[in-house]
């Protein structure tokens, strides 16, 4: 493996040792999911409706071993970061920041998961619009949910893990509901690892970078941060 930002070396850890963890994601989106009614999340792809809105509290609040929660930047989004704090509680052993593998710390995963996930059974989750072929790893078996509104097909999903084999990896990719099929999930299966990736793998499996992908991509990541705790 490359040099591991000391930020993340928990989770590529975990990985390396193949012990079982979760990690969800709640930014803003989540987060605002929470706090507001009708909420529209995932770039405009996921309004936040009630049932949604109620079971990303449940996500949030859970606790579990190696169950990692993310939360967002303080300075960033001091309001939601201040609920996301009370609500997860300070003490908790798994709490860490939504932006761990993204942003500054981007270029650092992508330049290690591949090779970490070459040893792993990985199952992908996410959008129809989302091409695997192009991912710096390879994949079990890919389930493709429309990207608009995936929470709809929740109760297609809810039940899935039971057929998931053990000790495989299943890397997530559907808005706000990955955040709530990752605790779900881990609650009944902790023999798994479950991560909530976001957009994370855009450049490979949809041809699309975001401004801390570009970074790395034009200008070899020399950006000037924007945020001295999360950019």
């Amino acid at each position: 493996m490359n040099n591991i930002n000391s930020e993340i070396k928990w989770f590529f850890e975990n990985l390396n040792n193949k012990i079982p963890f979760a990690f969800s994601r709640f930014n803003d989106g989540e987060m605002g999911g929470i706090m507001y009614d009708n909420f529209l999340a995932s770039r405009g792809d996921q309004l936040v409706n009630k049932t949604l809105k109620d079971s990303l509290y449940k996500a949030i609040i859970h606790k579990q071993k190696n169950y990692y929660i993310g939360i967002p930047c303080n300075i960033c989004y001091p309001d939601m970061h201040n609920l996301a704090l009370r609500l997860v509680g300070k003490e908790y052993e798994y709490l860490t920041r939504a932006t761990i593998i993204i942003n500054r710390n981007w270029k650092n995963f992508i330049e290690n998961i591949g090779d970490i996930l070459s040893h792993h059974s990985v199952l992908w989750i996410g959008g129809d619009d989302q091409n695997i072929n192009n991912l710096p790893f390879k994949c079990i078996d890919q389930i493709k949910i429309p990207k608009k509104n995936s929470w709809d097909y929740y109760p297609q999903l809810k039940e899935y893990y039971k057929k998931i084999p053990k000790n495989y990896l299943i890397l997530i990719s559907l808005g706000p509901t990955s955040r709530i099929l990752t605790q779900e999930w881990f609650k009944h299966r902790p023999d798994l690892t479950i991560l909530d990736i976001g957009s994370c793998f855009d450049p490979f499996t949809k041809n699309i970078y975001y401004s801390y992908q570009k970074g790395w991509k034009e200008t070899g990541f020399n950006l000037t941060k924007k945020c001295i705790v999360c950019n």
